[in-house]
């Protein structure tokens, strides 16, 4: 966390209106009672109207951001490694091949794929599948913010921000 990155604002009573937001200050001590670090933003634009003092608000910060990313659900990885690897399965000729892939960012409901899979390869997910089974895909569009389900292609081209969770 760095002052000046990007954040997203939403009142947990009007969840579908985001504004945006900058890192103004990060305290430079933990408060031990609480647990927590005081963290500043300053809004990029005027409060707007039902913003009220005291209202519970969640915040997303971005902490780093790659552009036409690889991104897969974190449901699709398998053994995750200490190297920042893990195993995924991928269809080839109608079966589930297990494919070690090396990861980048994370969020709380993405990885970013930097090696180890192609563009046009199909990802499984699903946990009840092996590597050796006999597999139909039925390819379900995903983008990161959505929850996976089923089997999800690859998701080349997309945009994988590392954001602090809420």
């Amino acid at each position: 966390l760095r002052v000046g990155q990007s954040a997203s604002v939403v009142a947990d009573a009007y969840a579908a209106q985001r504004f945006a937001a900058r890192v103004l200050s990060i305290a430079p001590s933990v408060d031990a009672q609480r647990g927590s670090i005081e963290v500043k933003l300053a809004l990029l634009a005027a409060p707007p109207a039902f913003l009220r003092e005291d209202m519970t608000l969640s915040v997303e910060v971005e902490t780093a951001r790659v552009d036409g990313a690889r991104v897969l659900p974190l449901a699709a990885l398998r053994a995750p490694g200490a190297d920042g690897s893990a195993a995924v399965l991928v269809v080839e000729a109608g079966l589930a091949k297990e494919r070690r892939v090396r990861l980048g960012l994370h969020t709380l409901e993405a990885v970013e794929v930097v090696d180890g899979l192609a563009e046009s390869e199909q990802v499984l997910v699903g946990g009840a599948l092996r590597a050796g089974q006999r597999v139909r895909v039925r390819v379900v569009s995903w983008e990161p913010s959505q929850r996976a389900v089923g089997a999800a292609a690859s998701n080349a081209g997309a945009a994988l921000t590392n954001a602090m969770g809420r």
